[in-house]
């Protein structure tokens, strides 16, 4: 089993029976720091979870013609990104960036998925964890939004 599971949000209220099931199905994986380790709209075939390291999740802007990135959410240790693998229709929304070298334990799609057919139990708390990270993050885009139309409310004021 690998060591950690526990700590991870995701699997908070699993059994340790039900870790040692998810454990055996996780690879560890190295990334060095300005590696891409997923792109927006790509097949999302894997959970991943910073172990070490950080990663950037930044959302493509087309402005004029071009194309740039922009961060939205840092996940450091024990972190999760790539929950779109879990969720139809299975693709990346995000692109995921190492900010530094980085160690990622990262479980496939498929096997988490198979795991949890298997224990509907488990599937029940994952999908439950899961939902409360896409809540936060959610949570932070919302208040990131709202901040730029303050600011373009503040320009447009002549009175500000």
């Amino acid at each position: 089993m690998v060591e950690g599971l526990e700590r991870l949000a995701i699997f908070e209220g699993l059994t340790r029976d039900q870790l040692r099931a998810v454990g055996e199905q996780c690879e560890i994986m190295s990334v060095k720091r300005g590696e891409t380790v997923f792109r927006a709209g790509e097949s999302a075939q894997y959970l991943l979870f910073v172990r070490s390291g950080r990663v950037e999740l930044r959302f493509q802007v087309v402005y004029a013609g071009a194309t740039d990135e922009y961060p939205l959410d840092t996940v450091t240790a024990n972190g999760a990104c790539g929950w779109s693998a879990m969720i139809p229709p299975h693709k990346y929304t995000l692109t995921a960036h190492a900010v530094e070298d980085s160690e990622l334990l990262r479980i496939k799609q498929s096997d988490l998925q198979g795991c949890c057919d298997t224990d509907p139990r488990m599937g029940y708390v994952v999908m439950g964890n899961i939902a409360r990270t896409i809540g936060a993050r959610y949570e932070l885009a919302r208040r990131i939004l709202v901040g730029e139309i303050q600011n373009n409310l503040k320009q447009r004021d002549p009175l500000a």
